[in-house]
């Protein structure tokens, strides 16, 4: 099937970027050890976002997402959130100080240092997310979602939490527009 071929297609992305070292440790939350003594987490919730969208992440801060001490008790029952974006093409720039800068008062940044943002690179930094949070949490599942949505956190968690053992799990939409679906 065709979307069997796209997963196919990711999982030999994925081993291929960490046979080439795109793998990292990203020093945002994961444990950077090895092997079953690393925590297993439900979720890791990556909130794509884009250098222009600040208002957006505090909205987000505002509303579903927890912040500060609450941020890390969730993080203790098992679900990791954080936003993901690359670098700017201008290495150091006032957008990338912004970021770093909204990173430490925040903690809720994974930032994909080998990734340049730009809309054209998007395709590229998903593999890069996936990549590093998989290199840096032991998850049952690897959530992606825009910064321009509203999300059900609970609902979101309660039903991972049902499907926690389903291996191979494909769940969403990856496209715009009406939903197909096979009945």
């Amino acid at each position: 099937s065709g979307i069997g071929r796209k997963i196919a297609e990711a999982e030999m992305d994925i081993a291929k970027a960490k046979s080439e070292g795109y793998l990292w440790g990203n020093g945002t939350g994961g444990t950077g050890t090895e092997g079953s003594s690393r925590k297993k987490f439900l979720a890791v919730i990556g909130v794509y976002t884009g250098f222009g969208s600040r208002l957006k992440r505090n909205t987000f801060r505002g509303s579903w997402m927890p912040r500060g001490d609450a941020l890390k008790t969730l993080e203790e029952k098992g679900v990791v959130i954080r936003f993901v974006i690359g670098r700017s093409p201008n290495r150091g720039d006032s957008l990338d100080r912004n970021i770093n800068e909204e990173n430490r008062k925040t903690n809720d940044f994974l930032i994909l240092e080998s990734h340049e943002e730009a809309a054209e690179e998007l395709p590229k930094k998903v593999k890069f997310f996936f990549s590093a949070a998989i290199e840096a949490w032991d998850a049952e599942f690897y959530v992606k979602i825009d910064d321009n949505i509203n999300l059900d956190l609970a609902g979101l968690i309660e039903m991972l939490n049902v499907r926690r053992g389903s291996h191979g799990l494909y769940m969403g939409c990856m496209k715009s527009g009406a939903v197909v679906s096979e009945e």
